[in-house]
């Protein structure tokens, strides 16, 4: 099983660090390509990242020195093209870790479920309180109650509330947060690369509706856990 993680840099040397050691400790043995890409920090991170990965020794670990800042859609394209045929693409926040078992889970649950094209972990805080991480679209319907601000309102509508509260019903799920979500590189070999047009913030938004309009799911697994700082 082919498995590429892309984790962006952006002035975040340790933290960025941080998060590729605990995706190092959660995968063991595992065959993986873990690529940190440096969008053109320009504070010395990416040095600090690269002695490390020399320190550290591991073939799996790459860094790439974007030439600019390519934001949030840009970095990770360039993360995935490092290996065009893998199986599978992690996408994850520099200020995010895995939780022991995390890949076990969402990988069997991505094995379990071929038309999932987008499978969902848990994401937490350091107190393990889950957030909130799944959404539905947007539309006219969120757009009124956002809008109105009323409870009468709010109640009507209530099944399109573009956020989800905790425990997610799996039928509900539209997208989710690209803080830390594994992609199907069948998925992203059909539908193509994130839109660079969105440098941060709603790119998740985007691909998740191109990905369902090709025909693929969405999945919560909440047996895999990854905390996020935000």
């Amino acid at each position: 099983m082919g498995l590429t993680v892309s984790i962006i840099n952006y002035r975040t040397g340790e933290m960025t660090i941080n998060a590729a050691r605990s995706v190092l400790d959660d995968l063991g043995d595992r065959a993986a390509t873990i690529a940190i890409v440096d969008n053109a920090s320009g504070d010395g991170s990416d040095d600090q990242i690269a002695a490390w990965i020399a320190e550290l020794g591991d073939p799996r670990v790459q860094l790439v020195r974007s030439a600019t800042n390519s934001g949030f859609s840009g970095g990770h394209n360039q993360g995935m093209a490092t290996d065009p045929d893998a199986d599978y693409y992690l996408i994850l926040n520099s200020d995010a870790l895995v939780r022991p078992g995390f890949f076990d889970h969402l990988l069997a649950a991505a094995e379990a479920n071929p038309s999932a094209g987008l499978v969902a972990p848990q994401l937490e805080g350091e107190d393990e309180v889950a957030q909130v991480s799944c959404f539905r679209f947007g539309g006219p319907a969120s757009e009124l109650m956002r809008g109105a601000e009323t409870g009468p309102v709010t109640a009507l509508f209530r099944r399109r509330v573009v956020a989800i509260q905790n425990p997610p019903d799996p039928d509900q799920i539209e997208w989710a947060s690209f803080a830390c979500i594994l992609l199907r590189g069948d998925m992203v070999r059909q539908i193509g690369p994130m839109d660079e047009g969105y440098f941060l913030y709603f790119e998740d938004t985007e691909y998740a509706l191109r990905a369902r309009r090709a025909g693929w799911g969405v999945i919560y697994v909440p047996e895999a856990r990854a905390v996020h700082f935000r």
